[in-house]
């Protein structure tokens, strides 16, 4: 008997003396806030009197069920609705990285020009999504919907250069700024390209690129044959000139080993130390083996 007459003085302690449900906010680490009504025996000699109630909350993490031969009234707090009425606002989600498949990037990127690893093409590594000027002011137009259909971006850059020279005449055998006492144009470079997605592993994949430069640093990248930079720089040796520098479409075979990507037509070097175009390097000129290695 000791034990109920306990029982029915800690209850008690809880009971409002308006019957009024009491208010509980949640805990501020989160959770779910419960609130019940617990039916206790007053603490009263006459076993007839009425049943006085006695409310509080609960905040539960993780949340769980109620026991299901339990007298407690759960009502899960819902989010509160605008002020202006209607459905409550949906909470901001997080983006997620992209899937990838290749190992993480081994450099931050700034401040490396790339931090991928070293080669080309790699397997396994995301497909750059980046929107450049000339596609942010396409998107929302018929053109621009129509590269964004087929994964196709169109962008370029421009990079010029001066410098302060003793030479008169060249400042050859550095390369690049090759002109004493001028400020040239390097690289207006106008690119076209459709990366090959190969993370997935379901279906072959296919993608081109076509990259055209006109500056002096075309002469860093003539091929024989490759027209009319080949003309304009082994027969006339223009200061300027415009290269096809890279045209070649890839197909991607997941189903070889875990992916094979197969390369036809014409590309520069594979990224590395050095390479040509602007975007890999942060400084304006190369190192004198670069030169002769080109």
């Amino acid at each position: 008997m000791l034990p109920c007459w306990l029982l029915a003085a800690t209850l008690a302690v809880g009971q409002t003396s308006s019957h009024a449900p009491a208010e509980f906010s949640p805990d501020e680490v989160g959770g779910v806030q419960i609130p019940f009504h617990v039916r206790a025996w007053p603490v009263s000699a006459d076993p007839a009197s009425p049943a006085s109630e006695a409310a509080t909350s609960l905040n539960l993490w993780p949340m769980v069920a109620p026991p299901e031969s339990s007298e407690l009234s759960v009502n899960l707090a819902q989010p509160a609705p605008p002020k202006g009425g209607g459905a409550p606002e949906p909470k901001p989600t997080a983006t997620s990285e992209p899937k990838r498949r290749a190992l993480p990037a081994p450099l931050p990127s700034p401040p490396m020009p790339s931090g991928e690893w070293q080669g080309y093409p790699l397997i396994g590594v995301p497909v750059d999504t980046t929107r450049y000027l000339l596609m942010k002011a396409l998107q929302g137009t018929g053109p621009g919907d129509l590269l964004d259909t087929n994964r196709i971006r169109v962008y370029g850059w421009l990079n010029a250069a001066g410098n302060l020279s003793t030479s008169r005449h060249s400042n050859m055998p550095d390369s690049y700024w090759i002109v004493p006492n001028s400020f040239q144009l390097d690289q207006a470079v106008l690119r076209a390209e459709r990366q090959v997605d190969s993370v997935q592993t379901d279906h072959i994949d296919w993608g081109f690129r076509s990259t055209l430069l006109f500056g002096i640093d075309y002469r860093y990248m003539v091929a024989g044959g490759w027209e009319p930079a080949a003309t304009q720089l082994l027969k006339h040796n223009f200061l300027y000139g415009l290269d096809p520098t890279e045209q070649y479409i890839d197909v991607y075979f997941p189903q070889v080993a875990q992916g094979m990507i197969v390369r036809v037509g014409r590309w520069i070097a594979c990224p590395d130390i050095e390479t040509q175009f602007a975007p890999d390097n942060y400084l304006g000129t190369h190192s004198i083996l670069f030169t002769f290695d080109t």
